[in-house]
């Protein structure tokens, strides 16, 4: 007598559902007298599948020459999605899961800000390899011209039992990243010029009066006498500094006579004397104070008398 061992596949329920594509081993025994005679079946032996495949590795999109489009956006001549199954004496594959994502930035971006969530597509398709394109991902306007986005396809194996395991890690993928034709990014905006503060203004300065008077003396000067004329200009300030200009005016006839002179102050005082001519009897006295940081300027004019010697 020999054994034999037969195997086949079917759906079996387990817990009262089709959970899973059993294994259904059949013990057969044969008698001595050939292969001709009637097999005696034995007991049958049932193994349940329950466990999803692993992750698919080697995931491939796209092949041929690539033409990138203005956008980053790519086409290749075959855009077909690739892979190699993991190795599993279970039940055959039949249908594959993909999620494809984009976002703007990624890692050839990296000043673009994180937390910016992927726009996403899902879908699935028959145990073979399978067309997919890029384009139908909406990821909206670009937050500034010329940024670049990054593409992820993740893909999960489905057996003919229903087990598949969507967990990011069993999922086998490929991505790359993108920067559109309009060059690298623009360079950070130069800083805004400093602002010219408008200067403080100044301190009030204090009003300041000039009283101006003269004094008309004779003199002798070997045989002659002339007349002197002595102006004093005084700021009502003593504290004031700066500078006083003095001039002196008189016409007479032909005579005329202009004087003029720059004293500094002393103690808010400014003296200016001059010899008078012969024949003029009326002058004019104009001082005038050009002030300070601390005290306004001022001015006062008077008229002087000359007595006849």
């Amino acid at each position: 007598m020999k054994a034999l061992r037969t195997v086949r596949t079917r759906p079996a329920r387990i817990g009262g559902r089709l959970t899973a594509l059993a294994v259904l081993t059949t013990l057969m025994t044969v008698p001595a007298g050939g292969a001709h005679a009637a097999p005696a079946p034995a007991a049958p032996e049932v193994a349940a599948d329950q466990t999803a495949p692993g992750p698919p590795t080697d995931v491939r999109w796209g092949v041929g020459p690539v033409h990138v489009l203005p956008s980053g956006e790519h086409r290749w001549t075959d855009s077909t999605v690739r892979w190699t199954a993991p190795a599993d004496d279970g039940t055959p594959i039949v249908r594959v899961h993909w999620k494809l994502c984009r976002r703007w930035g990624g890692a050839i971006w990296p000043e673009f800000p994180a937390g910016v969530p992927a726009q996403c597509l899902t879908g699935s398709a028959g145990p073979e390899p399978f067309p997919l394109d890029e384009s139908p991902i909406p990821v909206g306007a670009p937050p500034r011209a010329c940024i670049g986005y990054v593409t992820t396809l993740m893909i999960w194996l489905e057996d003919a039992a229903g087990n598949v395991d969507l967990d990011p890690r069993n999922a086998g993928g490929t991505g790359f990243g993108a920067t559109p034709l309009c060059g690298p990014p623009p360079p950070p905006p130069l800083p805004d010029p400093p602002v010219d503060l408008p200067e403080p203004p100044a301190a009030a300065r204090a009003a300041t009066a000039l009283a101006v008077t003269t004094r008309v003396r004779a003199v002798r000067n070997g045989q002659r006498r002339r007349q002197r004329l002595t102006v004093a200009a005084r700021t009502t300030a003593r504290a004031a500094s700066g500078k006083v200009r003095i001039r002196v005016t008189g016409r007479q006839g032909k005579r005329k006579l202009t004087r003029a002179r720059t004293v500094t102050l002393a103690k808010g005082r400014a003296r200016y004397t001059l010899t008078v001519p012969k024949g003029i009897r009326r002058l004019s006295v104009r001082a005038d104070y050009a002030g300070s940081k601390t005290h306004a300027p001022s001015s006062r004019t008077t008229t002087v008398r000359i007595p006849r010697r």
